[in-house]
């Protein structure tokens, strides 16, 4: 291992006139209108589980205009809770202690363009793995503490371009010189792999074994299930992410349904999708871009589970038809003020936004964009329970944690038989199905033939919906729901 005594100055500027700070997506800037670059300083909430920064920004300064974020500021993330981390290619510098006692961090990966990484950048953090990018060794300084960076290098694994393996082996630099030469390992040759499987064309990390929807493979599929993994070439990737406009002007596209594990939905990604009438978003999705469903002109039904956290700004341009607006998150999601400041461009009444009963009054009082256009009368508070909207198989289901129980919402597949299990299991747990909704078939492009149960016989009464949702007095052409002595479904036959 090699050792070296380094020294450097610092030098600490004011604030310039020209740079202002901002909140995007619950991340602090300081934005310089003169460099149009961004600076990271911190974050809405450190208790956030995920950080993504992209990047750029857009935000209204003087005007509205766009920043390149180039670096994160010393102690940008002291202390956060973070657990995973997206950085941007765009990154060039890494201030002083910018991650220190960011303990939950496991690992984390520097782009292409990382030059700098500040004294104690990873000070006293749980990370295990390192994967840098960049063609040329970052700049490092020593820990102003005066002893090791408390990270144990020795241990850490540094995953770095093959053509430099043996330069950082032979760095004296901070941080490089303290990992061992055995543990400083090859890149792959190809970090990102274009593929196309299934409905959709992906974007492949091969570093983060994860993958990025970036196009639609079936452009006439009009009822769609985003995966939460892939399969390809023996490899697993999990889905992370619907990329910028991946899903944009597509006029097929009915009815989407996004699989957890999803976190990050992209700008743009449903603009324009003009026969868009519903879209689901699971409880890992933290982020949904700006424009996310800029007019989605007959969109009207819109579900966001617990975890969303912000919402771009203008992702409801023109999106007057959405009736019903599920938002079961467990705070107000931040929203961004409008590019130009038209009343079209947020959510209005006559939405019905459905959210926990604890936050009604907070909606009602927020001044916050979207929110504070909505008339009070339209906030509803959820049914009683601790209530989740949940993907399983090809079907939706709402699931109430308080009761043990389920609701199955929408059928997701074209399918000739639709098989409905007695329970759904969900994080370890099992929830009984006791109502079928009578929209659950409302999307699908030809009637099923026959919808069977698995339940054991017993007495049961029977129900009739149309398959547009109508209830009917008799079993003419629609849905005929027997069901149990004790309320369970037993059998549903489509007429």
């Amino acid at each position: 291992m090699k050792r070296g005594l380094f020294y450097f100055i610092m030098i600490v500027l004011p604030l310039l006139a020209n740079a202002e700070e901002v909140i995007v997506d619950g991340i602090k800037y300081v934005v310089d209108m003169d460099t149009k670059t961004a600076e990271v300083i911190g974050s809405y909430n450190n208790e956030d589980k995920l950080v993504y920064i992209p990047s750029t920004v857009t935000v209204e300064t003087v005007r509205m205009m766009t920043y390149r974020v180039t670096s994160i500021a010393e102690g940008a993330f002291r202390n956060h809770q973070m657990e995973e981390l997206y950085l941007p290619e765009s990154l060039e510098t890494i201030g002083g202690l910018a991650f220190a006692h960011c303990t939950n961090m496991k690992s984390i990966v520097l782009g292409e363009n990382v030059k700098t990484i500040g004294s104690g950048a990873f000070h006293d953090t749980g990370l295990e793995h390192i994967y840098i990018c960049a063609s040329q060794i970052p700049e490092t300084y020593p820990d102003n503490f005066g002893t090791p960076d408390n990270t144990d290098w020795a241990k850490m694994t540094l995953h770095v371009p093959a053509s430099l393996v043996e330069d950082y082996k032979n760095s004296y630099q901070p941080y490089w010189s303290e990992v061992r030469d055995e543990n400083i390992v090859a890149l792959p040759a190809q970090r990102f792999v274009e593929v196309k499987t299934g409905d959709f064309e992906y974007t492949l990390d091969e570093i983060a074994m994860t993958a990025e929807v970036k196009g639609y493979g079936d452009n006439e599929a009009k009822n769609l299930i985003v995966p939460s993994a892939i399969e390809t070439d023996g490899k697993t990737y999990r889905l992370t992410s619907i990329g910028e406009r991946a899903l944009a002007a597509n006029d097929h596209i009915v009815s989407l349904a996004v699989s957890d594990g999803v976190k990050i939905i992209g700008s743009g990604v449903f603009a324009h999708c003009h026969s868009l009438l519903e879209v689901f978003l699971p409880n890992s999705v933290a982020i949904v871009g700006n424009n996310a469903f800029d007019r989605c002109t007959y969109l009207r039904y819109l579900s966001m589970g617990t975890g969303v956290r912000s919402i771009g700004h203008d992702a409801f341009v023109e999106t007057g038809g959405l009736e019903d607006f599920y938002i079961y998150a467990p705070q107000i999601p931040l929203t961004s003020k409008s590019t130009d400041d038209n009343p079209n461009n947020e959510l209005s009444s006559p939405i019905k936004v459905h959210v926990p009963a604890g936050l009604v009054e907070e909606y009602r009082k927020s001044d916050l964009p979207n929110w504070r256009s909505v008339n009070d009368r339209d906030y509803i508070a959820l049914p009683d329970g601790d209530l989740e909207e949940v993907l399983s198989g090809i079907c939706r289901y709402r699931i109430d944690k308080t009761a043990g129980t389920a609701e199955l919402m929408r059928v997701m597949s074209n399918v000739a038989d639709v098989i409905i299990p007695e329970s759904i299991e969900v994080g370890g747990r099992n929830y009984r199905i006791t109502e079928i909704g009578p929209n659950a078939f409302m999307y699908l492009d030809k009637d099923p033939t026959a919808i069977f149960g698995t339940h054991s016989e017993s007495s049961a009464i029977e129900t009739y919906y149309s398959l547009d949702g109508r209830r009917l007095k008799s079993p003419t052409k629609g849905i005929n729901i027997i069901r149990q002595s004790d309320g369970t479904t037993k059998k549903i036959i489509v007429k």
